[in-house]
């Protein structure tokens, strides 16, 4: 080939390079596969994890851990704001047997708010899980929430903002039928010398089998349990084994959450030293929509 072919077909090699060049950054580099160390995913790979809550025992707190609920009385109403920082705030309500209906309400809003209620144990609140409502009334309209033949305990609130972070004040009321009103006791939550409400009651020093299914929606699946601690125990231990699947493992006492594992391991344990005599309250839970898996829950003592 003489030189003036050679000439000739220069500019052509170099049209074709560039569109090869740009080939490559287009459709990517065949079977090649990705650096190790560098950034490149596959198409539908997620680059993050969903956001998890922090264990209420190590990080940050959980929603309405600190600080805790504030105790609100039935017949009772508490005039508040959500604002830079706070904007969400929590109550819990003792509702006494023999009513009829409870209604829990948040009127005067500025902004678009939530009103959401667990029933029995703050954990029901933060999960969504079993008995829990909310409403989601949109833009400045009120929220309420009705219950009929309300089963007695403590039922957990939480206002919060629905949209964007705007302020709004607003006013929370408990009323109910018949119309009545209770004092607040001034405790986080009744710490109460024997189990009751809807837990399962264990002995200390035994086990009992059980299994969680898989909700792919919330409220998530829990069971409840209680174990009466004697006077005089130096420490106990409560132990979930035999685990499949993701599960979370919460003891109580006076506080929505006194102690906690979220390792997400296969094997949980929660210990507590020095206990004060009385119940404690055990939560067996989904970790996320759609965890399942059996269980051995285990409570002894030295």
């Amino acid at each position: 080939m003489t030189r003036r072919s050679i000439d000739n077909l220069r500019p052509a090699a170099a049209v074709l390079a560039a569109f090869l060049l740009l080939s490559c950054a287009f459709f990517g580099g065949g079977n090649q596969e990705a650096d190790p160390g560098s950034s490149a995913v596959a198409p539908d790979t997620p680059t993050t994890v969903p956001s998890q809550p922090d264990d209420p025992s190590g990080r940050s707190p959980l929603i309405c851990e600190q600080p805790p609920p504030e105790e609100l009385a039935v017949g009772a109403s508490v005039v508040s704001q959500l604002n830079e920082p706070v904007w969400t705030e929590c109550y819990w309500v003792q509702v006494p047997d023999g009513l009829t209906s409870i209604t829990f309400s948040v009127t005067g809003l500025a902004a678009d708010l939530r009103l959401y209620a667990g029933y029995g144990y703050l954990v029901t609140l933060q999960f969504h899980m079993n008995e829990f409502w909310d409403s989601t009334e949109a833009g400045m309209a009120d929220e309420a929430i009705t219950l009929d033949d309300p089963k007695p305990g403590p039922y957990f609130l939480r206002v919060g903002v629905a949209g964007p972070k705007e302020p709004s004040p607003y006013e929370l009321s408990v009323t109910s039928e018949p119309v009545m009103t209770t004092s607040v006791t001034g405790a986080a939550l009744p710490g109460l010398a024997s189990c009751g409400g809807p837990a399962e009651v264990l002995e200390l020093g035994s086990s009992t089998s059980g299994e969680i299914p898989a909700q792919d929606e919330r409220p998530l699946a829990y069971d409840y349990y209680c174990v009466e601690i004697p006077p005089g125990t130096s420490s106990f231990t409560v132990e979930l084994t035999g685990l499949t699947g993701l599960l979370d493992l919460f003891v109580r006492r006076t506080t929505p959450a006194d102690w906690a594992d979220r390792s997400r391991s296969d094997h949980l344990l929660v210990s507590v030293e020095d206990p004060e005599a009385g119940a404690y309250y055990i939560d067996v839970a989904a970790s996320l929509p759609g965890s399942t898996s059996p269980y051995t829950l285990t409570v002894n003592s030295p």
